[in-house]
């Protein structure tokens, strides 16, 4: 009996986790695509920084980013969780893990390969100042600027 009683505890969970996800929309709401902005430019400051540090352009560029992350980690973490539930909706015969890492995957590898000069790394370490300096709005002005990038992977809802 408790057998019983378990496995359709587990089917009506599974059930109404499926029912919260919901049905493939075919785009990104206005919502989502702001985490996905806000997702890529955190990646592109994380990389850019540590690459630009590496190449030694700037100095302390990857600290700069670490406080930062430290300091907004909460919001990172939710809009992360935002974006991957879309894709999560989207994509739904993926493995929920596989469709975020390629994502993440593809966007990374994007920003390693990016050439890394004085003026691209301090255009970085100015970004870093800035949200340092201003906070959260700040970064989210700058993630506002890639609006186009995103749209050109994603169909935005109306």
């Amino acid at each position: 009996m408790r057998a019983v009683i378990s496995l359709a505890l587990v089917l009506v969970m599974a059930a109404s986790a499926a029912q919260a996800q919901g049905k493939p929309r075919g785009c990104l709401t206005r919502t989502e695509a702001i985490a996905e902005r806000e997702v890529r430019h955190g990646l592109r400051l994380r990389e850019m920084s540590a690459r630009c540090d590496a190449a030694r352009w700037t100095t302390g560029a990857q600290d700069k980013w670490l406080q930062i992350n430290e300091t907004f980690g909460p919001r990172f973490l939710a809009q992360t969780q935002r974006r991957q539930r879309a894709l999560e909706r989207e994509y739904p015969r993926q493995p929920p893990q596989a469709s975020v890492a390629a994502w993440d995957g593809r966007i990374v590898t994007v920003f390693r390969s990016r050439p890394v000069t004085p003026a691209s790394c301090d255009s970085i370490d100015k970004m870093l100042d800035e949200v340092l300096a201003r906070g959260w709005n700040s970064f989210r002005r700058q993630a506002e600027k890639a609006r186009d990038e995103i749209s050109g992977d994603y169909l935005i809802c109306r």
